[in-house]
């Protein structure tokens, strides 16, 4: 499930087509929250429960509050269906769905904002970061797996974290993603040694480290790499989402906020407690 929503700054007819313009995904809905604004909106959220379509959004409302329709997201006011198979497959996976949400090009599974020729995709966060426009990626995976690296990367397997996460420091469009917050700390910093990146690197860039989440909230800084301990399951999403916007919003411009939040579950329980909902 996608969402697309502007929050409390309003958002504009053309936006939500530039928005919608990009969007081609598998199995997955779509829906804005139009708040009426006097002039044009400077800031898009982008909302994804990764792995949550129709079907896992009735379970979970069911689940929790046993009715249907009882989620916050059945409240916002518009809806729309995409079809993200992938190019090789009718059956997509992360990379290949995500590449067709935020560049509206199919790939195969696996490619990271390539097209099957293996050419770079710009994404829908690169053409901000052109216009002059703050970004972030906020995820509760790990921020070099396949549905936040494919706002940031372009890579043929989604499989090389190491080359992944290299890419924030040399960015093929614009000067790069601003903030980029996720968990699995252990496992990226191994990543990052094991490729050679070091945590001085991205300070050079200007990036500040954030390694506790405690630390989201304090950063003070215009560039920020959140590193947290935990998994899908411990981690603060909306603590992260806070701490992302206390950046992002310093921007005149305005900024672009891509929010992931994992959805692969078998246990309907775990899908009750999806923190998606609460954080938006």
């Amino acid at each position: 499930m996608i969402l697309a929503r502007l929050c409390r700054y309003g958002l504009c007819a053309a936006a939500i087509r530039a928005l919608a313009a990009s969007v081609i995904a598998a199995n997955v809905v779509c829906a804005a929250v139009v708040v009426p604004a006097a002039k044009p909106a400077k800031n898009i959220i982008l909302f994804l429960g990764d792995g949550v379509g129709i079907a896992t959004l009735h379970a979970a409302s069911l689940y929790r509050y046993q009715k249907p329709q009882a989620l916050y997201v059945y409240s916002m006011p518009y809806l729309g269906l995409a079809e993200t198979s992938a190019e090789s497959s009718w059956v997509t996976d992360s990379a290949a769905g995500m590449t067709a949400i935020v560049t509206g090009h199919k790939t195969r599974n696996g490619m990271v904002s390539m097209d099957e020729a293996g050419r770079p995709l710009k994404t829908i966060l690169e053409y901000a970061e052109e216009r002059g426009l703050s970004t972030g990626v906020v995820t509760n995976c790990p921020p070099a797996d396949a549905t936040p690296a494919a706002l940031y990367a372009h890579e043929e397997d989604r499989g090389r974290w190491g080359r992944i996460l290299a890419q924030i420091l040399k960015p093929r469009f614009g000067d790069g993603v601003d903030v980029v917050i996720g968990s699995g700390q252990k496992t990226i910093l191994r990543e990052m040694a094991e490729s050679g990146l070091s945590k001085d690197q991205f300070r050079k860039a200007g990036y500040a480290w954030v390694l506790c989440p405690k630390g989201l909230s304090v950063a003070r800084t215009i560039r920020m790499i959140g590193l947290l301990p935990g998994d899908e399951q411990t981690m603060d999403l909306a603590a992260a989402v806070d701490g992302a916007l206390g950046i992002l919003g310093k921007n005149p411009n305005g900024f672009f906020l891509m929010v992931e939040s994992n959805g692969h579950f078998d246990d309907p329980g775990k899908l009750s407690s999806l923190s998606l909902p609460s954080t938006i």
